[in-house]
């Protein structure tokens, strides 16, 4: 079987072109349909192409939170290439330690970040001709191109993390993977639809940014408003103005919105989901007042992404990171791998299609933390009645 996580795009360009996509608030609130979204990224694959890159060639993506990320990152997936997204706030030695490391071909940026993906080609010893800024890329492209089917055992990203070791790896993810789990999670966790408006303002470069503000949208038709930094003021305007109706965020970001005084519940906003870290009951509690909306816990890593999701349709539990997503088994271990019984404390293990292939080029530390199947994951937690 053959796959591209592109096909989240592109088929809803086939079905609704001009349907929005996306709002880039960093851009005097610029919209893009998922037509104009699709272009956009077809020229972008379509010049990686012209210059050599193909298949499996890895491609790192370093811009800022918007637009130019979404072309560029569907640039590369079209073209079949395999991305490797770095935060913004990177070091050039960061930067140069994943062109290295992962043997980058290219290395795609934007105006606003030029300087500073310069600096970590030059200290990576790279050619300047590796450096390409999307916004030149499209305009360059003599052609545009679809989404090229791949392997569904393909390469599509690699998320470098500290793991659960301290050594920077990259993590490896299948178009298999992000296309199964996306579904699993809009359709049976998430139920986002059409009618739904998600505020992006969790960096994309990030495993729960890019997942729930980029794919999870736009596999499900919905529209994301993207902001290339979080204010908390501005984020709870565009909320308003935008008529947000699913706000994914970190506990850091709760607790700045609870703590904003002279505003007003987001009538529109369904549900908030709560991740990255626990969020401790009362800033819960205080986020939920402020905002007008239930403040749900789901749970993940770079190496699984969202494993449990505390999702609408089932009873808000506080406390709670919820039930497995779809076609994932989670267990709770004793030192000796044995199963627990409810309410024991033990080492969390996941299983399903969201667990990564590996690490890259790291054999030794995959099996270190995938043994029989299961993906330990180093947290501790316990299962509920």
């Amino acid at each position: 079987m053959e796959a591209n996580v592109g096909q989240f795009l592109h088929a809803w360009t086939q079905r609704e072109p001009e349907r929005i996509a996306m709002v880039d608030a960093g851009h005097d609130d610029l919209a893009l349909s998922f037509g104009a979204l699709d272009r956009e990224a077809g020229r972008v694959g379509a010049r990686q192409r012209e210059l050599g890159l193909g298949a499996g060639d890895r491609v790192l993506i370093y811009t800022t939170n918007g637009l130019h990320f979404v072309a560029a990152w569907f640039g590369a997936v079209y073209a079949g290439c395999t991305t490797l997204p770095m935060p913004s706030g990177a070091t050039d030695r960061e930067l140069a330690f994943v062109l290295e490391h992962a043997d980058c071909k290219a290395m795609l940026t934007d105006e606003a970040k030029h300087e500073e993906a310069a600096a970590g080609l030059r200290r990576a010893g790279g050619s300047e001709a590796m450096l390409l800024r999307v916004e030149q890329a499209g305009r360059d492209a003599r052609g545009q191109i679809t989404p090229t089917l791949m392997p569904q055992d393909a390469l599509a990203m690699i998320l470098y993390t500290s793991g659960t070791t301290g050594a920077a790896k990259g993590v490896c993810i299948t178009h298999e993977s992000l296309v199964r789990h996306t579904h699993a999670l809009v359709e049976h966790s998430l139920q986002l639809g059409p009618q739904d408006r998600v505020l992006g303002t969790l960096p994309l470069t990030h495993s729960y940014g890019i997942r729930m503000t980029l794919l999870a949208p736009f596999c499900a038709g919905a529209r994301s408003i993207f902001v290339p930094r979080f204010s908390p003021s501005r984020t709870l305007e565009l909320c308003q103005s935008h008529g947000v109706t699913w706000l994914p965020g970190v506990p850091t970001m709760f607790r700045a919105w609870a703590n904003q005084t002279g505003t007003r519940p987001i009538k529109s906003l369904r549900w908030c989901l709560s991740a990255g870290a626990p969020l401790v009951e009362d800033a819960r509690v205080s986020a939920e007042e402020r905002l007008g909306a239930t403040v749900r816990q789901g749970y993940g890593l770079t190496e699984a992404t969202f494993s449990t999701i505390n999702s609408p349709s089932d009873e808000a539990v506080p406390g709670s990171v919820g039930k497995p997503v779809k076609n994932i088994e989670v267990r709770f271990v004793d030192e000796s791998d044995n199963s627990l019984p409810t309410r024991a404390d033990g080492e969390v293990l996941v299983r399903g299609p969201n667990v990564m292939a590996g690490y890259l080029d790291d054999q030794t530390a995959t099996r270190h933390v995938m043994r029989g199947g299961w993906l330990h994951t180093g947290d501790i937690g316990f299962l509920d009645e």
